[in-house]
C-alpha cells in the first residue's frame, strides 16, 4: 500500500495545489548578487549582501550606505596606512581605521583595531599624554537593520530563533596597508608595523566577535576567527563563537564548552568562506551548522543564548569592537537571508524559478529513487535520492518566487498545508465540479472551458487556466 504522498497525483489534485500557490503577489525583492565563490548564492538571492568594495563613512549611511556606526564605535573616518602626529594635533586621524582595497582580482573591507590611541603617551617622562583624541579607532563596530531590506518588523523579531542563514568570506590580515599597533595599557608603546603573524579577535564576554547577529535589542550571537595562540589551551584556532556555557567569552573557553571549526594559522591567514545556518534549539540555546570552504557537510554547534546587545533592532554587526583587544580582518563579502537554507539546495525542481506546488508534484513523483536522481526527479540536496530530506527543503523554500521574489501578500499557505491540500483534494473538486458543470453544461457535455476564476481563502484571487474539459479526465 502506498503512503499518502507516494500516490499519483490526479488533475483534480494538481489543481488544487495550483491554485493554493497562485497567490503570490504583493511581491519585494531579494539582493539577486552573485557573491559567494565557494558555494552557489540560495534560490531567491540573499535578503542583503554587503560586497566589501565600499567605505562610506556617514554615521547613518556608513560603507555601502546601509549601515550605522555610533553608540561605542570609536571609527574616526581614516583608514590604515595614514595618521597624523598627536603631539602636534591630538584631533589628527588616528591609527587603524577602515578601508576598501583591492588584490588579485578581489575587492574587500580592511578593518583594523590598532589598540588603543587614546591612551597611548610617546613620552612617559614629559607630563600629560600625547595621545589621539576619541574617536580614535580603538574601537569600530557597524550594524545593519535587517528591517531595512524590506522584512517586516514582527517577522524578525525573532531573527535568530525562527531561522537565519549567514554566509562571509574573510581572512585575518597579515600583510600590505596595516598600522603599528598601540597596545593598550598606561602607556602603551607602538610594536613594529602590524603583527608580522597577523592578529586575529576573540568573541567577547558580551557575544561580540567580527561577524554577529543581533536579536531586537535582547541577545546575540558572534563570530571571530582566532589563532591557535589567542585562544584558552586546548582549544586550537579557526572560526569561533558564543560557547556552549553561560560564560560565552572566548576567554572562557574550555575544551568541552568551546565552539569551534578548526583551521591552522596559515588557513587563517588565507581566505575562508564560512555558510551559516542558524535555529533555536532550546530556550537557552542555537543550534549552528557550519560549512566551509565549499564543504556541504555541517560541523553542528550549540551556542549559547547570550543576553546583550548594543542595538534596538535586529542587526547584522561586524567589526572589532573589544575595549581591551586589538586586530584585524579582511571582509570579501557578508550576506544574510531569513530562513534556514543549507549550502547548493535547490527545490525548483521544474526550473521555473520559483519553489510551489508544482515543484511538489515532481518530487512525488520522483520519491524513492536512489543512486542516480538528479534535480528534475525532486533530488534537492544533490546526494542522487529522492527522500523526505528533500521533502523537508521544498518545505524550507517553499514560497520563494522568480528572480528572488518573495511574498508579502496574505499568508501563503504553509507547506504542510499544501500536502494536507492535496491529500484532500478529490472531495473538494467533485464540489467544485459539480457547482460548475452543472452551471456551464446541465446536460454534461464535455466543453472546453478557456478560464475558471476561483478565490481561495487566504490567497489572492488569479485566473488559473486549463486546456482540459470541465469535466474530470484520468
Amino acid at each position: 500500500m502506498h503512503a499518502p504522498w507516494q500516490r499519483p497525483m490526479t488533475v483534480q489534485q494538481t489543481f488544487v495545489i495550483l491554485a493554493a500557490t497562485a497567490g503570490l503577489a504583493l511581491i519585494t525583492a531579494h539582493s539577486a548578487l552573485g557573491v559567494n565563490v565557494d558555494y552557489d548564492d540560495p534560490l531567491g538571492g540573499w535578503s542583503y549582501a554587503y560586497r566589501g568594495d565600499q567605505d562610506a563613512v556617514g554615521f547613518f549611511s556608513a560603507l555601502d550606505g546601509k549601515w550605522i556606526h555610533f553608540q561605542s564605535d570609536q571609527w574616526d573616518g581614516s583608514a590604515p596606512g595614514v595618521f597624523g602626529d598627536p603631539s602636534v594635533d591630538p584631533a589628527s586621524d588616528s591609527p587603524g581605521g577602515v578601508v576598501a582595497l583591492a588584490e588579485s582580482g578581489v575587492d574587500y573591507l580592511r578593518i583594523q583595531d590598532a589598540g588603543l590611541p587614546s591612551a597611548y603617551d610617546d613620552d612617559p617622562s614629559t607630563p600629560g599624554n600625547e595621545n589621539w583624541n576619541d574617536p580614535s579607532n580603538r574601537k569600530i563596530y557597524f550594524a545593519h537593520d535587517i528591517q531595512s531590506d524590506g522584512n517586516p518588523g514582527a517577522g524578525i523579531a525573532n531573527v535568530l530563533d525562527d531561522g537565519l542563514t549567514l554566509s562571509f568570506r574573510a581572512r585575518i590580515a597579515s600583510s600590505g596597508t596595516l598600522d603599528d599597533v598601540y597596545n593598550e595599557g598606561a602607556t602603551p608603546t607602538p610594536t613594529s608595523a602590524g603583527p608580522t603573524g597577523g592578529k586575529g579577535y576573540s568573541v567577547s564576554t558580551d557575544a561580540r566577535g567580527m561577524f554577529g547577529v543581533e536579536q531586537s535589542g535582547s541577545q546575540t550571537l558572534g563570530f571571530s576567527l582566532a589563532l591557535s595562540d589567542e585562544t584558552p589551551a586546548g582549544i586550537g584556532g579557526g572560526l569561533i563563537m558564543n560557547n556552549s556555557s553561560d560564560l560565552v567569552g572566548t576567554e572562557d573557553a574550555l575544551p568541552g564548552t568551546a565552539n569551534l571549526v578548526a583551521l591552522s594559522d596559515a588557513e587563517l591567514l588565507d581566505w575562508n568562506e564560512f555558510w551559516i545556518t542558524i535555529e533555536e534549539a532550546s530556550a537557552s540555546h542555537w543550534k549552528v551548522d557550519v560549512y566551509t570552504n565549499g564543504s556541504t557537510t555541517a560541523e553542528t554547534f550549540l551556542a549559547r543564548k547570550r543576553n546583550a546587545t548594543e542595538y534596538s533592532l535586529s542587526s547584522l554587526v561586524m567589526g572589532l569592537s573589544s575595549g581591551t583587544n586589538f586586530g584585524e580582518v579582511d571582509v570579501d563579502f557578508y550576506a544574510y537571508r531569513l530562513g534556514v537554507f543549507g549550502p547548493n539546495e535547490n527545490a525548483d525542481f521544474d526550473g521555473d524559478g520559483d519553489v510551489d506546488g508544482a515543484d511538489f508534484l515532481v518530487w512525488q513523483r520522483g520519491f524513492g529513487l536512489t543512486g542516480n536522481a538528479t534535480p528534475s526527479n525532486g533530488d534537492a540536496n544533490g546526494d542522487t535520492n529522492v527522500d523526505s530530506l528533500d521533502l523537508a527543503i521544498w518545505e524550507r523554500q517553499f514560497g520563494v518566487a522568480p528572480s528572488g521574489f518573495q511574498s508579502l501578500a496574505a499568508p501563503v499557505p504553509e507547506p504542510a498545508s499544501v500536502v494536507l491540500l492535496a491529500l484532500a483534494a478529490p472531495a473538494l473538486w467533485v464540489v467544485f465540479r459539480r457547482r460548475r458543470v452543472r452551471r456551464l453544461h446541465p446536460r454534461r457535455r464535455r466543453l472546453p472551458i478557456e478560464s475558471t476564476r476561483v478565490t481561495h481563502v487566504g490567497v489572492l484571487p488569479r485566473t488559473v487556466v486549463f486546456n482540459g474539459f470541465a469535466t474530470e479526465k484520468n
